[in-house]
């Protein structure tokens, strides 16, 4: 829960109780019947001002307000569920992985096809290093190793 959201919590809560204190001295003051102080009780409740269910979602008290998903979420949803169809016991992190890789040579086939990227296909962001030969793509990766000094 977001700070924002505790301190309204704890605000409701302390309204509730302060409320309740100010019904029962109102009730002394006037002599009021039980049913008017009920009535009173009811009319200061601050319960329902704000909805804390609704405060974890995106858009905070709004209601949980989303945007639309992009290309990209749609496209690494798709191909996520055609990569478990393939390989159903592939863990969710090299799906995520594959997923990105293939968005990228997806968004590469489409800007061949019209106008260059804007990186000149020297360098790809996931840090690898491509060529084109003989028609296809090629992509490497420098992986460093780590060795642990004793």
């Amino acid at each position: 829960m977001s700070a924002v959201a505790k301190h309204l919590k704890l605000t409701s809560r302390f309204l509730a109780d302060y409320n309740v204190e100010i019904a029962n001295k109102v009730k002394v003051a006037l002599d009021l019947s039980d049913a008017q102080f009920d009535k009173l009780v009811e009319t200061l409740k601050v319960d329902d001002i704000f909805d804390f269910r609704k405060m974890n979602k995106r858009g905070g008290a709004k209601g949980g307000a989303t945007r639309a998903p992009t290309a990209y979420n749609l496209f690494v949803q798709q191909k996520i569920k055609e990569l478990k169809l393939a390989v159903p016991d592939t863990d969710r992190k090299m799906l995520m992985i594959q997923a990105a890789a293939a968005w990228t040579e997806e968004k590469k086939k489409k800007a061949a096809g019209g106008t260059e990227s804007k990186t000149g296909g020297a360098e790809s962001k996931t840090g690898g290093a491509e060529s084109k030969t003989g028609g296809e793509l090629k992509t490497t990766k420098t992986v460093k190793k780590v060795t642990a000094k004793k």
